[in-house]
Parts: structure tokens; sequence; C-alpha cells
């Protein structure tokens, strides 16, 4: 069982500026040491930038009398003996003020598992950010929002929208907030995602008539697109006077085109004052914008590199949940999350086809041999990557991530301990309508409506397989599928990525991986 600990920080004790004896201070510091000494070498990295250790003994320094030194001490030790449990994923003390929850934020056993995360959302652009979002949310300052409308489309293609929406918030000025218009058809974040820098649900319905072009398939040439993406969408009045709709669903090409060259600052130019700026998408193109002229310097002053942003949006928005944790923290990412050990991701989409039918044809003879005939090339290239870059002795895990469970079931008999993968769960998609075989439907629907306790469900398991997925070493991916290209950004990692599509004769390179650029570049974008 994982161990979550907690730090609950305490004024130090004032006193006299007389010192303490110096022999008490020395023994009680070298004590102090040695418990930090322990409990790096047991591999829990909250103390690795030893601020908590810097405190105690600045404690104990201003401490005045031996006794007050004595006081200091045990005060210090209940504190590093306070060990709880943390609510879902977010560290809650009460009465602590920012500094002192971004002291506790470095302590979240998450990002014991999810090391890359530490490295995110900690510049003071980012916090002055969070300020201006607090200040527009409350109604301290005139309303700009960018309101992002969930399109009912995969949990991935609706975060990789909605972390490049965050972006886009962020460049101009607006503060991001999310609407869904039926939440049971596609569940929200909220699902499985608590909120760890600020609350970015709208806080009033939208009337229809603001979102409903984005509920039709209207724009369908590149220059409707484009026109759509430039905001040129009429609404009716007199919401025209606070709205303007951006549509980018589906619209790769002109949206990455448009935000590698456009001016956020202000956005939108022509109406800089406008209230709701509300925007559909399910593409990303957070590098085309770290690469964008006119705010490369921004994405300096967040400490991001173009292969970081996608992951440091998603953990500026979503920390799993506990349900999210309860399911996958111990028994999948804990094994994933071993330093010393090889981890190779291998994500196989058949495509909403076999999705639909897997369900349906468990148990046929032939079938699940004929989807592990198609996805051969994908083991193999996991097989040439283990044996480039293992190392004698080593443990080696693979996780498979599929949209069968009839080919996650197949290639747990094949391959055995060494893989890692769900045997039991269905294949199910999670947004609602798009489930349309008979026995997975059966699961999902209920009297012809979507049932919101199992959707939130599948989007749980969406999440936490994603992350599973993402604390693999190295990526053997889907090209036209968007849950591993996103998995992969969210690794923190670059240049160990392979694309594959299904259909192709043979493996990879295990030392020629995609170029970052590329991979963000196709399919739905990062």
């Amino acid at each position: 069982m994982m161990t979550h600990l907690r730090f609950s920080h305490g004024g130090s004790t004032r006193g006299t500026t007389q010192a303490a004896p110096p022999n008490l201070i020395t023994l009680l510091t070298l004590g102090l040491l040695c418990v930090n000494t322990i409990i790096l070498l047991s591999d829990h990295q909250w103390l690795t930038d030893n601020r908590w250790l810097k405190q105690a003994v600045h404690t104990l320094e201003q401490a005045g009398d031996s006794s007050q030194a004595s006081a200091a001490a045990a005060e210090l030790a209940a504190q590093a003996a306070s060990i709880g449990v943390i609510a879902g994923s977010s560290i809650q003390q009460a009465g602590l003020d920012d500094q002192q929850q971004l002291s506790l934020a470095a302590a979240d056993p998450l990002m014991d598992l999810f090391q890359q995360a530490r490295r995110c959302n900690n510049s003071p652009l980012m916090q002055q950010y969070r300020q201006l979002h607090s200040v527009m949310t409350s109604g301290e300052a005139p309303p700009r929002f960018l309101v992002s409308v969930a399109p009912e489309t995969g949990m991935a293609e609706r975060l990789t929208g909605l972390v490049t929406q965050l972006y886009m918030a962020l460049l101009s000025g607006r503060a991001l907030t999310a609407f869904h218009p039926d939440p049971d058809a596609v569940p929200p974040f909220s699902a499985a995602c608590e909120y760890p820098l600020f609350n970015w649900s709208h806080p009033q319905p939208l009337a229809r008539a603001v979102y409903a072009p984005l509920l039709a398939d209207d724009y369908q040439t590149y220059a409707q697109r484009r026109d759509a993406a430039a905001g040129l969408q009429v609404l009716p009045q007199p919401y025209d006077e606070s709205y303007q709709l951006f549509n980018f669903i589906n619209a790769t090409a002109p949206m990455t085109a448009w935000l590698g060259t456009v001016n956020l600052t202000g956005w939108p130019q022509e109406r800089p004052g406008l209230a709701h700026a509300v925007v559909g998408s399910n593409r990303g193109a957070t590098w085309k914008l770290a690469n964008n002229a006119y705010h490369t310097d921004d994405f300096w002053r967040l400490s991001l590199r173009p292969e970081e942003a996608f992951m440091c949006g998603f953990w500026a928005l979503c920390q799993p949940n506990a349900e999210v944790q309860r399911l996958y923290a111990r028994n999948v990412w804990g094994p994933l999350a071993d330093p010393h050990a090889l981890k190779i991701g291998i994500q196989v989409r058949f495509g909403d086809e076999v999705l639909n039918s897997d369900a349906d044809r468990e148990g046929e003879p032939k079938y699940g041999a004929s989807l592990m005939s198609l996805a051969t090339p994908f083991f193999e290239c996991a097989a040439a990557i283990e044996s480039a870059y293992s190392v004698p002795g080593q443990a080696v895990v693979w996780y498979l991530l599929s949209d069968s469970s009839e080919l996650r079931r197949a290639a747990k008999d094949k391959f055995g301990d060494k893989l890692l993968t769900d045997t039991e769960g269905p294949a199910v998609h999670s947004s609602c309508r798009a489930n349309t075989g008979k026995a997975t439907r059966g699961k999902v629907m209920a009297g012809g409506a979507c049932d919101p306790e199992l959707t939130q469900r599948v989007m749980q398991h969406a999440l936490g397989s994603m992350l599973a997925l993402s604390l693999a070493d190295f990526h053997v991916i889907t090209e036209a599928s968007q849950l591993g290209r996103a998995a992969a950004a969210l690794s923190g990692k670059w240049n160990n990525v392979h694309e594959l599509t299904l259909g192709e004769a043979s493996g990879c390179d295990p030392y020629t991986g995609a170029h970052s650029m590329m991979v963000a570049l196709h399919g739905a974008g990062i």
C-alpha cells in the first residue's frame, strides 16, 4: 500500500537572542541530517531540496536557552512525524499561506510517482496568472473569459484542446473556464481530476444559442475552418455583444497555422474587451505556440521547453483525484515508477469499429489471434528497444494500453509477468454516444440515456491509464491515435517515441525515434 506523507508546518518558537548551547545545536542538527539522509536513501523524494531541513536548523538557531532549544526540537520532531493521508491528490492544510502551500506541494506523494511534474508551474508568470484568474472569476475584475465548450470526442482529444486553450487564455490575459453542454454524454474532467491551481469550471451555464454552432459539423472546407477560427461565426443578438465563438473542432490545419503566427496579446485584437471568447476544440498546438515568435519569451518566462508545454499545462489543470489514485496508484503506477526498471509503453489503437465490436466478439476462436497478428510490429518494436537499452540484470516492464480487451488478454497470455495491462475492463469510449456495440452500449447506456456513474468511471480509467503510459521510458504508439501521443507528451521525455501504423510489416529501429515536433503535429496535435 502506498504511504502518503504530509507535514504540518507550525510557527517557530521565538525566544531571546541568546544562542542555544553549541553542543546541543550541533547534536540536534546532526540528528536532522541523519533523518534527512535516511529518508533520501529510502527513495522518498520530498526532502531532496532540503528546504524543511534549513527551516529546522534556522528554528534551532533562533531558539534561546537550552529549554527553548529543546522545546523547538520537540516541535520539529512532531512535525516530522506527522503522517497522514492526502485527500484526493491536493494537500489540504487549513490556515497556511501560499508559500507554505507551495512548500507542502513539494511533499506531494504523487510527485514521487510523477517526478516530471515537479518541473511545472513554479514560475512567477504562472503565479501571476493564478492571481488574474482569481480576481476575474470572483468578480473583482471585469470579466475576460476564455470559455472552453467540451466537444463530444474522446478524453485525450478534449484534453489536447483544453491544454492549448489554457495557454491561449494565459497569453491573452483571460481566465480559462470550461462548460459542458451534456455532462452525462461527455463527463467533465472533474470526474477524474482535482483542480490544483485554480477552479476552471465556468461559474454559470451558457445559453444554448452561444454554443449551438459547435454541435454541428458545419465547416467542411479549409477556408471555412480558417474563418471560424478567426471568430467570424455570427451569433444571434443579444449574445453577439458579450460573446464570440471560435470553432476549432477537427480543424487541425487552420488552427495549427493560426496559432503558430498569431499575436495573442489582447486577443481578439478586434474586440480586446470581449467578455467571453467561447472556444470549441479537440485539437492541440502547444508546440506551435511555444515556437510562435510573438510568444517564445513568454514560454521562457514559464520555464518551459516546447516539449514540456503540454505536460505542464496538464498538471496546471488536473491532478488525478482520489478515485483514480485508488484504481491505479498501487498496482499500476507504482511498478511503472520504479526508477531502476526499463519501462516500455505500448499503445495499440484499432479504432472505433473494433472498440464497439470487441465485447460482442469475446471468445471467438480466431478474433484474438487476428488482433495479435495486427499488433505484432508493436511488440517487435518493444522487443528491439529492450534489446538495445536494457542492461544485464535489469527489470523490464511492458505496459500495454489498447481499445481491445481481447488483445490485452491475448498479450498477457503470451508475454506473462513482463507485461502489465488491464485484462478485465471492457473497451469503452469516454464519449458516451460513441459506444454503438450491443454489449458495450448495454453497459454504458440505460434507457437510451447515458449512465453518469458509469461514464465517470470510464473517464477515471481513461485518465489513469494515460498517466500510466506516461511513466514509460519509451513509447510505441499508434500514429493515428491521440491517447498514446498525449501520454508520451506527459512523460517529460523526448526522442523516446516510435509511431507505428496498423498494418506495417515490421517493427522499428530502436535508435531512431520520431522527432518531438513531428509527433506534436500528427493526428490531433499536442
